[in-house]
């Protein structure tokens, strides 16, 4: 997992075919963002802009990528996560261009049981 903003430099990339065929770089987008954190578009961009520095990589040493959509619970008094439905136009735009990458979720940071079956399900299919 790599926070927004964190610098991926260099990017993580394997050493042979075997390694990238083992291996997935799971990017996770927060669907409902704070006022104080990147909005979804900005984490978007962000995530383009690395998988646009992967593609300079060989082919057959690129990892596979996949993405997880989180989501913080409302805390009492705050509209529900569903009420700001943006974020689906926003990613439906980003799949138009990028497409091929597996997704899951959304699933709430709370769930750890999702998340963990998520998390099993990524290393299985690696």
């Amino acid at each position: 997992f790599f926070p927004p903003g964190l610098s991926l430099h260099p990017l993580p990339l394997c050493a042979s075919r075997f390694q990238a065929l083992g291996t997935t770089l799971l990017y996770v987008l927060h669907i409902n963002p704070s006022e104080a954190e990147c909005t979804v578009q900005k984490q978007l961009s962000r995530f383009a802009s690395i998988m646009e520095e992967l593609r300079w990589s060989r082919g057959c040493l690129r990892p596979t990528r996949a993405m997880m959509l989180v989501r913080t619970p409302c805390k009492e008094g705050e509209p529900s996560a569903a009420a700001d439905e943006s974020w689906r136009r926003e990613l439906q735009d980003f799949e138009l261009v990028h497409s091929g990458l597996e997704r899951y979720g959304p699933v709430s940071t709370d769930h750890t049981t999702v998340l963990t079956q998520i998390f099993e399900n990524i290393a299985c299919s690696s």
